[in-house]
């Protein structure tokens, strides 16, 4: 059963111009995006800088509000909640930030911060909401110590645990993790990715994941959407995707990705030109400049739709012939 889907989901960022600062056109950030998360899943959404990532995410947590389309969670449309509404969606989805040195408030304790929470949806008693504190700061490889200590006495790896414990102190059903691990080094990334997949684990937690990084998405996501440009270019299993990706750009993407194996040779796609402005009228293909496999006269005039090429992979590409998703791909062990 889904948890939370969007349907033709669109964020436009008007640019303005003039005396009276009347919308001149559009950044199309998010073009008509639809997908489902199913309960306890992970989807992780990999992608370019621009292609609408974080936006998604900010829209589903009503951070900023879509121009247009639906979003349900728990079958409740949510993209017109406000006050008392509102205010229970937020204790049921949490959001993790990318930038720890910037999502912690430096004027106060660990304890201050971790206790908000309680104080403001729980109404706990003083006594109570700091043994909760405690509780979570153990559940995020922190102890009781750390709990008077203000953010900038940390290091960034623990003052992400910190911003975990803050986004699962309600028990929340859906958490939104925003490259949690882009600014940390490669072996804490380590230790808060195994953190968090004991997490989800104890508290059977719904995720969206978004992350430059392919790798990480490969450990945690059980399914994975690409996406170029403010559209879904493809979607499947984690297994699918990264053992027979199919569009074009997922290709390209991932091949440059180096190989942990010195000896393995893996030939690089090196894309043409740059990533098209999504400023003002866009191609009906938005990989269209810069795919090897574009035709005239289809790809540049008909938008390709994400359709189904087997076994509920997904693909928007003209090129990518049905059946294509039908390839027998190897578990992961």
């Amino acid at each position: 059963m889904s948890l939370l889907k969007t349907e033709d989901l669109q964020m436009y960022f008007p640019i303005r111009g003039g005396v009276l600062r009347r919308a001149k056109t559009y950044v199309r950030a998010v073009d008509g995006v639809s997908f489902t998360i199913e309960k306890g899943e992970t989807f992780g959404l990999v992608g370019e800088s621009g292609s609408g990532k974080t936006t998604i995410g900010r829209m589903i947590l009503k951070i900023i509000q879509p121009t247009g389309g639906k979003i349900y969670f728990d079958g409740v449309d949510i993209t017109k909640a406000k006050g008392k509404q509102l205010k229970q969606l937020r204790a049921r989805m949490q959001m993790v930030f990318q930038n720890p040195y910037s999502s912690l408030n430096p004027r106060k304790t660990v304890m201050q911060i971790l206790k908000d929470p309680f104080r403001i949806h729980r109404h706990l008693s003083n006594r109570e909401a700091e043994h909760r504190v405690i509780t979570l700061l153990e559940m995020v490889g922190l102890s009781a110590e750390h709990a008077q200590r203000y953010p900038y006495e940390f290091s960034g790896g623990q003052r992400q645990r910190i911003a975990i414990a803050r986004a699962i102190a309600l028990s929340p059903e859906f958490v939104f993790f925003d490259e949690p691990t882009s600014s940390l080094d490669v072996s804490v990334q380590a230790q808060i990715l195994k953190n968090l997949v004991q997490l989800q684990e104890t508290f059977g937690l719904t995720c969206l994941f978004v992350t430059h990084n392919i790798e990480v998405i490969q450990c945690v996501a059980d399914r994975v959407g690409v996406m170029y440009l403010g559209k879904l270019v493809e979607t499947g299993t984690n297994e699918a995707i990264f053992s027979n990706p199919l569009h074009p750009y997922t290709k390209a993407l991932f091949s440059a990705v180096p190989d942990v194996d010195p000896d393995v040779k893996k030939e690089r796609i090196m894309l043409p030109g740059e990533i098209t402005s999504a400023v003002g009228k866009l191609p009906a293909c938005r990989f269209f400049n810069r795919c090897p496999l574009a035709k005239e006269g289809l790809c540049d005039v008909v938008e390709p739709q994400l359709r189904d090429v087997g076994k509920g992979h997904m693909v928007a590409c003209h090129m990518v012939p049905d059946g294509a998703g039908l390839a027998d791909v190897p578990r992961a062990s």
